[in-house]
């Protein structure tokens, strides 16, 4: 990720924050930013779990879509208002911006919005999930990329008495 994409991210998400969308940031930049020995862990775009509710996500993409990224829902331009119907069973919305990618998914299969929201903190004036919730979603998902972040972690741990 460039410099300039992960400023244009951050400058995005605390735009997000003042408009009062609720959110938190989750994915590879989420624990880069709040691990320090896997702040260098290539993360490729910025993922943000929103609650499913059609009045937040419609909330962000208006945010969105005024400050001038492209919002679509596979593949297809998304316009408002939004229905839960329309959004049931796809997970997420991408918005492009240039070349950077933000997906705000709303649907997770790991764990619940609210376990997200609850355990929630706040980094340099932005939510993030917290890095034992990024962790176990890794471990869950368990794909190759998730089994090397995993493996550097652990690696980076000091070692226990004995």
């Amino acid at each position: 990720m460039s410099p300039e994409h992960e400023q244009l991210y951050r400058h995005t998400l605390h735009e997000l924050v003042a408009a009062g969308v609720e959110f938190c940031v989750i994915g590879s930049l989420a624990v880069r930013w709040q691990c320090s020995t896997l702040a260098r862990w290539p993360a490729h775009d910025c993922d943000l779990l929103l609650p499913f509710e059609v009045p937040v996500l419609e909330a962000a993409v208006r945010h969105l879509q005024a400050v001038g990224w492209e919002i679509k829902l596979w593949q297809e331009p998304v316009a408002l208002p939004l229905t839960q119907a329309q959004l049931q069973g796809k997970y997420y919305l991408r918005a492009r911006r240039q070349e950077a990618i933000l997906d705000l998914c709303y649907e997770n299969e790991f764990r619940p919005w609210a376990e997200f929201a609850a355990g929630r903190h706040w980094h340099q004036g932005l939510p993030l999930a917290t890095l034992e919730h990024l962790l176990d979603q890794c471990a869950r998902r368990n794909r190759p990329a998730d089994q090397e972040m995993l493996r550097q972690y652990r690696a980076s741990l000091p070692l226990g008495p004995g």
